[in-house]
């Protein structure tokens, strides 16, 4: 008996089938797009490379900067404390007519000189400080927690986006 006959003796049969297209001429158009494509792809890739460069450099120069103004500080500070005890010596060599008044005014100026230092070297601390940050990207008006109103491009965008010409800012200005 045939397995494909059913009990009354009829035929069942099925049939698949599949269409495949394949351009046989396309003038290297298939073969352009792919090559562009891997050209696209590593170019982006250089990119990326390139940028995570850049940012390596920025956090190492901000990082060297930063270390060098904690060095620029503690090494100011001692000047400060040498400058003063100069100026302390100075003081009681001319009480005892060893010095001259010009000599104490030449030793406060020396410890002017020594703080004013001093003062540019803590601000180079805080810039460095505030480089890093930037270099990693942490420097954000909620990181430092400042209480400024935060700007919004998207409002900004909004109240302009339909004004052709003018000179006013959007709040009326």
């Amino acid at each position: 008996s045939d397995p494909l006959s059913g009990q009354d003796g009829t035929t069942n049969s099925a049939n698949i089938g599949a269409t495949l297209t394949i351009p046989i001429y396309s003038g290297g158009r298939t073969s352009a797009i792919v090559r562009q494509n891997k050209e696209s792809l590593s170019q982006a890739r250089i990119e990326v490379d390139v940028s995570r460069d850049t940012v390596r450099q920025a956090v190492t120069s901000a990082w060297t900067q930063y270390t060098a103004a904690q060095q620029t500080v503690v090494a100011n500070r001692q000047v400060i404390a040498a400058a003063q005890l100069a100026l302390s010596g100075v003081i009681e060599e001319r009480n005892v007519g060893q010095r001259t008044t010009l000599d104490v005014l030449n030793a406060q100026a020396t410890l002017i000189t020594a703080k004013i230092n001093q003062a540019s070297a803590e601000r180079d601390l805080v810039v460095a400080s505030y480089a890093i940050l930037s270099a990693i990207g942490r420097l954000s008006v909620e990181r430092l927690a400042l209480q400024v109103v935060k700007y919004k491009p998207e409002e900004h965008y909004n109240a302009v986006k339909d004004k052709w010409f003018g000179l006013r800012t959007p709040d009326g200005r």
